[in-house]
């Protein structure tokens, strides 16, 4: 049994690695996007737990998909964490702005990733 599906949109393969690495040992199923286009095709098949949002994407801004997701019937249940190496007051304000609920900054602690995720799991249960 899972823990929750984890949606990893994220075009740098460094950092998806060190994610799916992070995440192995845990219950939580980790599915990558490596676009906004491939992450709407995996939202529309289901909407995720969470979202781990990468906000510089080749093809937009991961804001836009924050936005979207918050638009849609479920989309409110959905854990949104930015992740993104810039760390500007704007960028974190825009993230929050746009439905994410947190930020996180690259490089991520494993350890903090782990725990936000097990702390929206437990608000879940």
């Amino acid at each position: 049994m899972t823990a929750g599906r984890v949606l990893l949109v994220e075009d740098d393969e460094r950092s998806a690695e060190l994610i799916r690495l992070t995440l192995e040992p845990t219950e939580f199923e980790l599915v990558r996007a490596g676009s906004l286009e491939e992450a709407r095709v995996h939202i529309a098949a289901g909407l995720p737990d969470v979202i781990l949002l990468d906000l510089r994407l080749p093809d937009g801004p991961g804001y836009v998909l924050a936005s979207e997701v918050r638009a849609m019937p479920g989309g409110a249940g959905v854990h949104i964490l930015a992740v993104s190496a810039s760390v500007t007051a704007s960028d974190r304000s825009r993230a929050l702005e746009s439905g994410c609920d947190d930020f996180l900054e690259k490089p991520i602690s494993p350890r903090d990733l782990v725990t936000r995720l097990r702390r929206w799991q437990d608000e879940r249960a």
